[in-house]
């Protein structure tokens, strides 16, 4: 094979890897976005879950206030039903909202194992994912 042959494949070659690199980089990118997407989402969705407990404990409330200024005797027993009941309320609503921030947290934790784990298998599907994502933009255009 020519020498200029021989060098015009290496430079294809090292062409190919630098673009590989950049894929693989992308995608990692892309992946890290995601994580971080779902996390932001996870966040806001315990921020619903936290409003959520506080509208439940204000309406229990504003209700117990009522109950009160008609009935006194029967408001007193209203009144420990509803706290006792917005209790339990608040503290399922913490529950829930700590078993979902664990839950968000165990699966970014298993995704950041997996790819620690397989770094090169990572790099592959990340530098796989971002070769489809060019593929399709690349159409798109």
């Amino acid at each position: 094979m020519p020498n200029s042959s021989r060098n015009h494949n290496m430079r294809a070659a090292r062409n190919h890897l630098h673009d590989a690199q950049d894929a693989a980089e992308d995608g990692a990118e892309i992946i890290g976005e995601g994580l971080r997407s779902a996390a932001r989402r996870g966040q806001e969705a315990g921020e619903s879950l936290r409003e959520a407990a506080g509208n439940v404990a204000e309406a229990a409330q504003d209700r117990l206030d009522e109950v009160r200024e008609g009935l006194t005797e029967l408001g007193h027993v209203a009144r420990d039903t509803v706290y006792a009941s917005a209790e339990e309320l608040r503290e399922r609503a913490e529950l829930a909202l700590e078993a979902g921030k664990a839950r968000l947290h165990d699966v970014g934790e298993t995704i950041e194992g997996r790819i620690r784990a397989m770094p090169m298998r990572s790099i592959l599907i990340a530098a796989g994912v971002g070769l489809a994502i060019g593929l399709f933009m690349r159409r798109r255009s």
